[in-house]
């Protein structure tokens, strides 16, 4: 009946959903179908408004992420000073303990400082 539809239709607060569910009916579509069309639209435009409205703050930094293995950041920081020579970068790596996590975090740190200082 024409007339559930409108009131079902009515119900719905998005008004894509409703453009929607309208285009339906005006293509013969029964109720049970606008119901079944609606739940398929809400789990769609569940997923995008999560992906859209995180919680919590903005990030306002990136996360490098971690490594067991300091031959990587020894390989990172070996091809940045292949292409960036000066010897403010070279200071800050000559005297790295490289079989110590400490010290390889240690420099690691002062080395992406120097960078966001540029």
């Amino acid at each position: 009946n024409s007339l559930d539809k409108a009131a079902f239709i009515e119900r719905i607060e998005s008004s894509e959903m409703r453009k929607k569910l309208i285009e339906m009916c005006i293509n013969g579509a029964s109720l049970n179908e606008l119901k079944v069309c609606l739940s398929s639209i809400k789990k769609t435009f569940d997923v995008d408004r999560e992906k859209k409205l995180k919680p919590g703050r903005i990030s306002k930094r990136v996360n490098l992420g971690f490594t067991n293995k300091v031959g990587v950041i020894k390989r990172i920081v070996e091809a940045f000073l292949a292409h960036h020579e000066e010897d403010d970068y070279q200071k800050i790596f000559s005297s790295t303990d490289w079989s110590s996590y400490s010290s390889v975090t240690q420099v690691f740190r002062r080395f992406i400082q120097k960078l966001e200082q540029e």
